[in-house]
């Protein structure tokens, strides 16, 4: 019996102590939150087909990626017959224009050798460092990125700011 006691006595404490895990928080002044704003699923549309028609204006099959403000995804869109390396390539030009917040075009310049990030794009698997993604930015913001991927650097670069001006 003084088993089934003990047990019965931890049950209950257990049960107080999830209970009181559970309560509601306290009230949350508006000063306490932060908003992040984010590029919207629309406004990623827009860029990408802007970005598609430049990139049919020029003849190359492009992917177009579009990311948050943390980096994730908020639309990838293939073209037909774009090279299939470029699915990869497009959300990492992307990642990478939104977590360093610069176009991607520069960190080739800053990552060589001698530079201050020479060797960053070897601390996470995700960042690329060559033209194609851009920051997007919105009142002064970085809301997400868009990164393309099918063609040359420089075509790369030109089908991104097509799907960049379309938000202007």
């Amino acid at each position: 019996m003084k088993t089934y006691n003990r047990i019965l006595a931890t049950l209950i404490m257990s049960a107080s102590l999830c209970s009181m895990a559970l309560a509601a928080p306290e009230t949350i002044s508006k000063d306490q939150v932060i908003t992040i704003q984010s590029v919207s699923l629309k406004q990623a549309q827009v860029m990408a087909q802007a970005a598609e028609q430049r990139a049919k204006e020029i003849g190359v099959p492009m992917i177009i990626a579009v990311v948050d403000a943390s980096g994730n995804m908020v639309l990838h869109e293939r073209m037909e017959d774009a090279l299939l390396v470029s699915i990869d390539v497009s959300l990492k030009k992307a990642y990478s224009a939104v977590a360093l917040k610069m176009p991607t075009d520069k960190l080739a310049t800053v990552t060589q050798p001698k530079t201050e990030l020479y060797g960053i794009q070897h601390s996470d698997d995700k960042l690329i460092t060559f033209g194609g993604g851009f920051p997007i930015v919105v009142n002064g913001k970085i809301v997400g990125a868009i990164g393309v991927s099918g063609g040359s650097v420089a075509q790369d670069m030109d089908v991104a700011t097509a799907g960049l001006k379309a938000l202007k």
